[in-house]
């Protein structure tokens, strides 16, 4: 199957997926890993970084946090397996994720690693392996887009304060 390389938006740390185990590399350190996360028994499929926040996705499995400053598990979230597309925002409060074996896609805030969105993924074996997700550039709006060109989008709020009076507008 080859491998897969990602690298961080701000060129800190490079994950690469070898099928099951994970080699990080910090970016300009030399050729060999700092570190590798060893195989789980499932083929790693996606991953997102993001300061030293590391996301991996696996075939069986939901989706799992990774510290990379320290190297320790720091969480898993109940997305579902089969997450193919993995990103966090611009600012890293949030990471969006599909998983083709939940159907959906789910939203997740960093500060407390909760779920606070899912958005349903129609037809989801003709979209699987051209389905993207992510956020606009003001991290305002979760985006699912689809092969075909249209869009599910989820709106954000920066806390609940914003979402309670954004609610009451509509309720008046």
């Amino acid at each position: 199957a080859g491998s897969v390389v990602f690298v961080s938006p701000v060129n800190k740390w490079q994950a690469m997926i070898i099928d099951q185990a994970v080699d990080i590399f910090r970016a300009q350190e030399g050729p060999e890993p700092v570190m590798t996360i060893p195989g789980n028994g499932y083929s790693r499929l996606w991953a997102g970084l993001y300061g030293d926040i590391l996301a991996l996705g696996a075939y069986v499995e939901n989706l799992v946090l990774y510290d990379l400053s320290t190297g320790e598990c720091i969480g898993t979230l109940d997305t579902g397996a089969m997450c193919m597309r993995i990103q966090f925002s611009a600012d890293g409060k949030h990471l969006i994720a599909f998983s083709g074996m939940s159907e959906d896609v789910s939203v997740i805030s960093m500060e407390n690693m909760a779920i606070i969105m899912r958005i349903p993924v129609a037809n989801v074996r003709s979209v699987y392996n051209d389905l993207q997700v992510g956020f606009n550039k003001e991290g305002t709006e979760a985006i699912v887009l689809y092969p075909d060109g249209h869009a599910d989008v989820g709106l954000l709020y920066p806390d609940l304060d914003s979402l309670v009076n954004k609610a009451q507008q509509y309720t008046k």
